[in-house]
């Protein structure tokens, strides 16, 4: 679910989160491998049922949660209201993306991600980098990572992939 199907005030954001009502109001998407979402801070979105996806987000310690489906997490109303965004979902923002293609994904004011190969073509030489393998393998100090392990480096010299991977990085914006 990315956005809402209307835009929300926040007195019915924070009634639809505390009656469930958010469920319905939310812009579930359906999606397929290599579909990729640019949210933007505070943007109101949930991760359906059954879907497996990679999510890159700043470096920032917060979460607000403003439902959680009946279960007994802790819910951050006040806090997530004040800073939620709860409107259509930008169509712009959403693409398939063809994973054989080296692609700048995003370019923003706190990080910028690459769709690249063994070659690390787009790569910045800025550190420190994120690594997120989607196929193949990469090395990287004597640690070996494939898909669903994420690597940190501080200089991409050190990075070894082999000739099928597939690979996102990310690195902070100047």
């Amino acid at each position: 679910g990315v956005g809402t199907h209307r835009t929300l005030s926040d007195e019915d954001l924070r009634s639809a989160a505390q009656s469930g009502e958010i469920e319905q109001l939310m812009d579930w998407k359906p999606v397929k491998a290599s579909d990729f979402f640019y949210l933007k801070a505070g943007t109101v979105h949930a991760i359906g049922a059954g879907v497996t996806l990679i999510e890159v987000q700043q470096n920032a310690d917060i979460t607000y949660r403003l439902y959680d489906y009946g279960r007994p997490r802790e819910l951050h109303l006040d806090d997530g209201v004040k800073v939620a965004d709860a409107r259509p979902f930008p169509a712009e923002l959403q693409r398939h993306v063809e994973r054989d293609a080296d692609q700048l994904l995003v370019d923003g004011p706190k990080f910028s991600l690459q769709l690249c190969g063994a070659g690390l073509g787009g790569v910045s030489d800025r550190a420190p980098l994120w690594i997120v393998p989607l196929s193949g393998t990469v090395k990287l100090d004597g640690d070996e990572a494939g898909p669903g392990d994420c690597l940190y480096t501080e200089d991409m010299h050190h990075i070894h992939a082999s000739s099928d991977a597939r690979m996102l990085v990310a690195w902070e914006s100047a």
